[in-house]
């Protein structure tokens, strides 16, 4: 059996570093190869990348009011999914035909995050594997986001007016009106409305910033990965 003696067990430690820096640099030598490829690929795919982008961000503002109602007793919003929130005193609550509260579909909005995580998945997918019929799938998938999204803001602009009548106080003719009228004036949540007193105004429904940009969005992103398809069936 060889022993080791005390001048080779010098010599060992030697060559460590040696073998440590070869690993370190081959390591680098690999990042930096998928960097590269990485870029490259970001390059010749900017409109998948922008399509990604935008179906990413048009997802997130599915969640964010989309519109706003204002009405005599109080403000309603609603967002692309349905989901209504409202601030109001109840003034109408004693009134024979007090304000009620109407479902807004959340169909199209569903529809459209739907459409929104296939086009970013598919893309997502793309990029590892190069396949045609995935970037067929993330062209249609986007333009079917900018779709949905589009009928969903006609929609609810159709649906404005029965937003508002949600925030309102009932006929001002009603006795169970006026009550409530007069006690939400003394507990300081508003003003009576005094016919001739006073000028008191009004707005109808409006879309919220964040509908506007999610439509943009959504339609530049559809037009990016349209014009990427374009580019790619071109060269092929």
């Amino acid at each position: 059996m060889v022993q080791t003696t005390p001048w080779s067990a010098r010599k060992i430690p030697d060559r460590l570093p040696g073998r440590l820096s070869g690993r370190g640099e081959a390591a680098g030598k690999r990042i930096r190869r998928g960097i590269r490829v990485s870029v490259a690929s970001g390059r010749d795919n900017a409109g998948y990348l922008c399509a990604a982008i935008g179906s990413t961000a048009t997802l997130a503002l599915l969640f964010d009011p989309w519109l706003v109602a204002n009405g005599p007793d109080g403000t309603t919003r609603t967002n692309a999914f349905g989901r209504i929130s409202a601030t109001s005193s109840m003034a109408g609550l004693w009134s024979s035909t007090p304000p009620s509260i109407v479902p807004v579909s959340g169909l199209w909005g569903l529809l459209a995050s739907a459409a929104a995580v296939v086009t970013v998945s598919a893309i997502a997918i793309n990029f590892r594997r190069r396949n045609r019929a995935l970037g067929y799938l993330a062209v249609a998938a986007s333009v079917a986001t900018a779709a949905f999204v589009l009928v969903c803001l006609i929609y609810l602009h159709g649906q404005g007016p029965a937003l508002r009548a949600m925030a309102g106080a009932g006929s001002p003719r009603d006795p169970g009106t006026q009550i409530g009228l007069i006690i939400r004036a003394a507990a300081g949540n508003g003003v009576y409305p005094v016919p001739g007193l006073r000028a008191v105004s009004y707005s109808t429904a409006n879309f919220t910033t964040q509908a506007l940009l999610a439509g943009a969005i959504s339609v530049v992103s559809a037009v990016a990965a349209v014009a990427q398809w374009r580019r790619d069936t071109d060269t092929a």
